[in-house]
């Protein structure tokens, strides 16, 4: 990133030292002039000592009194020139100009001194400061060629150069040479730029502007997009003597960063940059794009580079707090570390930017509400979320942030189905073209469905798109949004028709066997149990090691228990796997499989084994009493046994049965004794049963402790 004045170019010149001695000599002496030859004397020994302003006042006394002395043309010059130490740049132009325009100074210098003041005045005239430097090369012997366009004769410079000898020439051809450089750079008129400086090689090599000139030519090919040529000429200025040298190497990182993608090369030249130029204003933005070097170099696949802009850009921000880009600095570093899936990191760096108006963090919320979300902290995900859509919709992410606030709101702790119903629904009504509308509606249909709102969970489903990846999910919960509000049959064509549609375009979905398990449990709900038997029967066989086997078996075995087929329901029910939490229940039907096919005493090892493997089962109680039952009823003599010691222990139970089966126990129990002969136990089972009998037990249960009692008394 360039810094503000990265884009212009100072004026630096070569000035002439002003020791005029040769130029302000003495001078013979009119008889017929003395006077004004005086005045002249007077003004132009004031300028040789470096009293400009004295000398200015002295010059214009001596043009007020002698208007026309012969040496007026010297004395514009001499005026021009303080006029320019004192920085009056437009009042030296004035007098310059007079003085080119006389007969008597250097024409070369005055049109050196002339084009640069035309330059540093306010306003500047680049475009006469150019003649002026023009005139000052013409002056001195070098030619210009062409009639509609005219160019500097590389051949006539190439004999100029040879046959002048004087250093001081060549040098102060140089001075007005890179002058007139100047002038073309700020017409804008690039291409003059660098067709000067090739005509004028001769000269400019090895001179003392010579790094001036590489800067001016590099800034030309980087204006004409010639950013290959402009990067060569910047390199040569920065091996070069000369003050240059450092805005040389940042200019050359600039192009290597910005235009020509050789990040690496730019990271080194910003950071020699910094090392070499500690005290230079842009050491900063040295540093700054050293780790924008990284950054982008990053971007291009080197992800190596990620960490080395992480830590250049701390360094910068932390040493830098003022500077306009520290804020920038912070955040590049918290999307570094998002992007480094470091989420404590990023929201340590994002967070101290929150409130800032900075336009260039545009994406900071959104980021700080992605961190916390990646990190499952829902309530400030969901908070920042919305506070970065919210009125914001169309913004890039905008639609990101309302799906994933919804998805936070249904994640909290106690969700918060109706702000994420209300994010949701912000999301389908401002962002229509979005991507995540489809996620948004199967998310809002199975919160509706979830709660019960079976009419607005359809509305929702059914608005995913048919050739979204989505709509296989959408019409699962349809499916479902139809079971549980007791359309059975509808479900369980839903179900089918899912299930039909992926076998054919999606044969490894997950959803083809759920679709078969809950259609056979659908067909079952809407006592289709032959079709549930099938539907079901094909899931068992096809998927053995499926995780809802045990809800398949079990499901199977019911329906062939409405269909009266006792042994397969029997075998359904042992498929269920005994680390299935409905192994107890299954354990339970397959008993009454046996119990219905007349083979009561075949249920009994699967009481038991229920009672053995879940003793905390919901049945464990009902299965004790029947286990009871079916012990006495055919176990014989043993049966009988046992069948007391299982009842006395049950209702000894704590915590204790339920009235119903203590009840049912105690008047098995008493019958059991009495079969047994046991007559007091037996008589104090019923007695104790008709302290609060049901209607329909107690005439029966008082005679049989009659009865008991009776048989107790003759034995």
């Amino acid at each position: 990133m360039k810094n503000k004045k990265s884009g212009e170019i100072s004026l630096k010149f070569g000035v002439m030292s002003l020791v005029l001695m040769l130029l302000f000599g003495p001078f013979s002496l009119s008889a017929d002039d003395k006077v004004g030859d005086a005045a002249y004397e007077a003004a132009a020994g004031l300028f040789n000592l470096g009293l400009w302003k004295q000398a200015s006042e002295s010059y214009k006394e001596y043009f007020a009194k002698h208007p026309r002395h012969k040496r007026a043309d010297h004395a514009h010059f001499g005026l021009g020139l303080c006029y320019f130490n004192l920085k009056d740049y437009a009042s030296a132009a004035v007098e310059l100009k007079k003085a080119v325009e006389g007969k008597g100074p250097d024409r070369t210098e005055s049109n050196l001194y002339l084009g640069q003041a035309l330059l540093l005045k306010t306003p500047a005239s680049p475009k006469s400061a150019e003649g002026a430097f023009r005139s000052g090369l013409l002056a001195m012997g070098f030619e210009r060629t062409g009639i509609i366009r005219r160019n500097w004769d590389g051949e006539s410079i190439k004999s100029w150069l040879k046959k002048t000898k004087d250093a001081k020439q060549k040098a102060l051809a140089a001075d007005v040479l890179v002058g007139m450089l100047e002038s073309s750079y700020l017409q804008n008129d690039w291409k003059s730029v660098i067709n000067k400086v090739s005509a004028f090689e001769g000269l400019v090599s090895g001179s003392r502007i010579e790094q001036r000139t590489r800067v001016l030519t590099g800034e030309a090919h980087a204006k004409l997009q010639e950013y290959k040529q402009a990067a060569i000429a910047y390199q040569a200025a920065t091996k070069l003597k000369g003050g240059d040298a450092g805005d040389a190497l940042f200019r050359l990182g600039l192009v290597r960063l910005d235009h020509l993608k050789e990040f690496e090369k730019a990271a080194k030249d910003f950071n020699a940059f910094t090392n070499k130029y500690a005290n230079d204003p842009k050491k900063a933005n040295a540093t700054f794009n050293e780790a924008l070097c990284y950054y982008r170099s990053y971007y291009s696949g080197k992800e190596d580079q990620l960490p080395k802009s992480i830590q250049t850009f701390e360094t910068f921000y932390k040493t830098n707090r003022k500077h306009e880009l520290a804020e920038a600095a912070q955040f590049y570093v918290g999307q570094l570390q998002h992007i480094r899936k470091e989420w404590k990191a990023a929201v340590k760096a994002f967070e101290p930017l929150m409130g800032s108006k900075n336009p260039t963090l545009d994406q900071l919320v959104f980021l700080l509400g992605d961190s916390y979300h990646q990190m499952k902290g829902w309530e400030k995900s969901a908070k920042y979320y919305m506070q970065f859509a919210k009125g914001n919709e169309k913004a890039i992410n905008a639609d990101v942030a309302l799906h994933n606030a919804g998805v936070a709101y249904s994640n909290l702790r106690k969700p918060d189905n109706e702000s994420a119903i209300a994010a949701y629904e912000l999301l389908v009504a401002k962002c229509p073209s979005s991507s995540h509308l489809p996620s948004a509606r199967l998310k809002l249909g199975i919160i509706h469905y979830e709660a019960g709102r079976f009419g607005q969970a359809q509305g929702a489903l059914k608005q995913v798109p048919s050739s979204h990846p989505l709509k296989a999910d959408a019409d699962y919960f349809l499916a479902w949004s139809d079971l549980d509000n007791k359309k059975p049959l509808e479900a369980g064509r839903r179900f089918k028709v899912l299930r039909g549609r992926l076998e054919k375009t999606e044969s490894g979905h997950q959803l083809i066997a759920l679709s078969r398990l809950y259609q056979g449990i659908a067909e079952f709900e809407g006592r289709r149990f032959t079709e549930s038997a099938q539907t079901l029967g094909g899931f068992v066989a096809a998927y053995e090691d499926h995780a809802k086997l045990d809800e398949a078996a079990y499901n199977l075995g019911l329906a062939q228990m409405e269909l009266n087929r006792w042994d397969a329901a029997i075998k359904s029910f042992e498929k269920v796997p005994e680390k299935s939490n409905i192994h107890d229940r299954a354990l339970y039907q397959a008993a009454w499989s046996k119990i219905s096919a007349g083979k009561k005493a075949e249920s009994i090892p699967y009481y038991k084994e229920l009672l053995e493997k879940h003793p905390d089962s919901e049945y464990a109680n009902s299965v004790t009493y029947e286990l009871a039952e079916a012990e006495y009823e055919t176990g014989g003599e043993k049966g009988g046994v046992d069948s007391v010691k299982r009842l006395t222990a049950f209702l000894n139970k704590t915590p204790a049965p339920s009235d119903e089966l203590r009840r049912l126990s105690l008047y098995r129990l008493g019958h059991v004794h009495f079969e047994q002969k046991s007559y007091l136990p037996s008589a104090k089972a019923f007695e104790e049963l008709l302290k609060d009998a049901p209607k329909n037990l107690v005439i029966f249960s008082a005679w049989q402790s009659g009865e008991a009692r009776r048989q107790l008394a003759l034995t």
